[in-house]
């Protein structure tokens, strides 16, 4: 198939390939870093009931490369700019690896066109090992000479498209990762997948070039693709048994059941208060925090049920169970991703702080609230550059807590709540982010996360991968066992680890 140039409205000129069949669902195949529209070859032939439209990602193939530095907005309207001239109505767009990160930026900005995505080897994010990481390649590729190269990865650095994420969630989305990926590591698919609501994981035993290593991979796609017109719009995760549409239903269930397993056990228990007070079976007077109870008649639960109550059922109640599910459970999920350990040992020092603070200075008696704004704040600190849109305002990811707390004042909360939240956050994020980087530090740790824990978060994961199965190419389905490095399960015991988290 021969290939043809035409100029976006930037003036770049893009190389592609097009098979010309006319009638049909067009698939616009997006390649990686260092590849070429002919890394598809001998792929895209087994999908003969659509149109195939191949593209040289500028900087590689054929495309030339931009000058200076560049925009995933730029590569986004580049794949735009292609379907709109060649007249495609409905397509359905393939990335793998960076082409997985265009596909998505060209859906968020013209959804109009897209009918569904597959990603492959794909990530949302790049955290702050991984940034640093990229930053590294760049300055390597650019003195090596490769400024177009250079060029790409200092915009992987930067990459921000979690927080955009929900606006794709009526899109259909196939989710194919590989267990063995160090590039892309499968916590970078999950994620994804609780991201994008109408999404369907399927893991493989693979590395990071899926598809050329993969027929199954292949095979499932081309099934996934076959019922395409009648798929419902429904979350499931499929591990690849049974074919893509081995899904699990989703529901208020599943709802909490996809939450990392701290917040899970929040929403359990404060979900499991508010029942019980609502029908008056518990009284809030046996829950809230009261030291001469605790200290003269040993009620030591009251220490912990002050953390979990978030009321009856109530506007402010609903309103801190979606704080709790859309920020703290992403802190946990991506900040925190396969250090659950540390999530909760973050939390036991900050209720142990926000205790001691309510005992000398303080007469409050529920301290959920200071609880949330703990994680918020470190949620926000994390994800300095994010741009949040809460309500009607448009606000920075470090002022995010501030927010919240004025909503929550208005709807009758207590300010000197929120305000220990943020005192206690600031003093965890102080002492575990950036004074161990001074030098005078010497590597200290005040919120170092006892081993004790670590050993306990790597027994149960563990004992949940032996419960999962994947497909390895031509050979029969098996325990996952060569998921401990993909899943990082050496970190979670202090051992080193190879796995380069949060790469494309």
């Amino acid at each position: 198939m021969s290939t043809q140039t035409f100029d976006a409205r930037d003036g770049q000129v893009l190389n592609y390939a097009d098979s010309g069949k006319s009638g049909v669902v067009a698939l616009v195949w997006i390649h990686g870093m260092w590849n070429n529209l002919h890394y598809w070859d001998g792929i895209w032939q087994h999908f003969p009931d659509f149109r195939h439209v191949r593209v040289d990602v500028p900087g590689h193939g054929l495309s030339p490369a931009r000058l200076g530095s560049v925009s995933l907005e730029q590569f986004g309207y580049d794949i735009i700019d292609l379907i709109q001239h060649l007249a495609l109505p409905r397509v359905i767009l393939v990335g793998h690896s960076l082409g997985g990160i265009i596909a998505l930026r060209a859906a968020l900005d013209d959804p109009s066109h897209v009918l569904g995505l597959v990603l492959i080897s794909t990530s949302s994010r790049v955290n702050s090992k991984a940034r640093a990481a990229w930053r590294q390649r760049a300055q390597d590729a650019s003195a090596q000479g490769y400024a177009a190269i250079a060029a790409i990865q200092l915009m992987v650095a930067n990459m921000e498209l979690e927080h955009e994420m929900p606006k794709l969630s009526g899109l259909p989305v196939l989710i194919l990762q590989g267990a063995e990926d160090r590039q892309t590591p499968l916590r970078a698919g999950e994620i994804l997948h609780k991201q994008l609501a109408q999404s369907e994981l399927n893991v493989f035993r693979s590395g990071h070039n899926l598809m050329p290593e993969s027929s199954d991979a292949i095979r499932c796609c081309a099934e996934w693709l076959a019922d395409f017109p009648m798929r419902p719009l429904t979350a499931g995760i499929a591990m690849n048994r049974g074919g893509p549409n081995a899904v699990v239903p989703a529901g208020i269930v599943a709802v909490i059941g996809h939450q990392p397993p701290v917040t899970r056990c929040l929403l359990f228990a404060s979900a499991s208060l508010m029942v019980l007070c609502t029908l008056e079976i518990l009284s809030p007077f046996t829950l809230y925090l009261n030291w001469q109870l605790i200290i003269y008649e040993l009620q030591l639960w009251r220490l912990v049920t002050c953390f979990l109550f978030l009321g009856t059922f109530s506007l402010p109640y609903c309103w801190n169970t979606w704080v709790l599910v859309h920020y703290c459970s992403s802190l946990e999920d991506v900040a925190f991703h396969q250090k659950s350990a540390d999530f909760l040992w973050m939390l036991i020092c900050g209720a142990g702080m926000i205790l001691a603070l309510t005992y000398f200075f303080g007469n409050t008696y529920f301290v959920s609230g200071a609880l949330i704004d703990l994680m918020t704040y470190v949620w926000g600190r994390r994800n300095s550059t994010a741009q949040m849109q809460v309500l009607f305002f448009t606000v920075r990811a470090p002022y995010l807590p501030w927010v919240l707390s004025w909503i929550s004042l208005l709807m009758g909360g207590n300010i000197q709540d929120h305000l220990l939240g943020i005192a206690v956050g600031h003093t965890y994020f102080f002492f575990e982010d950036v004074y161990p980087l001074l030098p005078t530090s010497k590597g200290f740790r005040l919120f170092r996360t006892p081993r004790l824990l670590k050993m306990m978060q790597f027994h149960l994961m563990m004992k949940r991968l032996k419960t999962v199965t994947i497909c390895s190419p031509g050979a029969a389905r098996g325990p996952l066992r060569a998921m401990q490095h993909s899943h990082g399960v050496d970190s979670l015991i202090g051992t080193k680890s190879k796995d380069r988290r949060g790469y494309l």
